[in-house]
């Protein structure tokens, strides 16, 4: 596989390009921020989001306020339809962003470690993801019932 070095307003406009016609996109991952799911030098390939749109634990490319592209784990949706907001943050931050639903420029479908560590499958993936979309709601349950007995 031929590597081409491009710089984020580049890797965005491609990104668009290709997802947004169905395709398929590979690139390195820089960065510690999705520790450890996602290393400094894996390999990531993205496909499109698709008309169901993003779900809560998939990992997604999104370009955030200002321009930045980042690829982060959906926390949560906020809002409705036009005014749709996806909650993003990295599994090693604290920090959440939260980007207009147009902005998810992908979803992370498989994940190939960098020679220090090992391959991540679409299959183990998919059962974090649902595991994640699992404790999400339970942890929203509980805080929820936590609140109302408060007041």
């Amino acid at each position: 596989m031929r590597e081409l070095s491009l710089d984020h307003a580049e890797i965005g406009v491609l990104a668009e390009e290709v997802l947004g016609r169905g395709g398929r996109l590979c690139f390195r991952a820089r960065g510690t921020s999705m520790m450890s799911a996602v290393a400094d030098g894996d390999l990531l390939t993205l496909g499109p989001v698709g008309a169901e749109g993003p779900e809560i634990g998939d990992i997604v490319l999104a370009r955030t306020e200002g321009g930045r592209l980042v690829v982060h784990r959906v926390r949560r949706l906020e809002g409705q339809e036009e005014r749709l907001l996806v909650v993003l943050a990295g599994d090693a931050a604290t920090c959440e962003e939260r980007v207009p639903v147009r902005e998810v420029l992908g979803r992370v479908v498989s994940v190939h470690k960098a020679p220090h560590g090992r391959a991540n499958t679409a299959a183990v993936q998919a059962a974090f993801s649902a595991l994640w979309r699992i404790v999400r709601t339970i942890c929203g349950r509980v805080l929820t019932r936590v609140q109302r007995s408060r007041f």
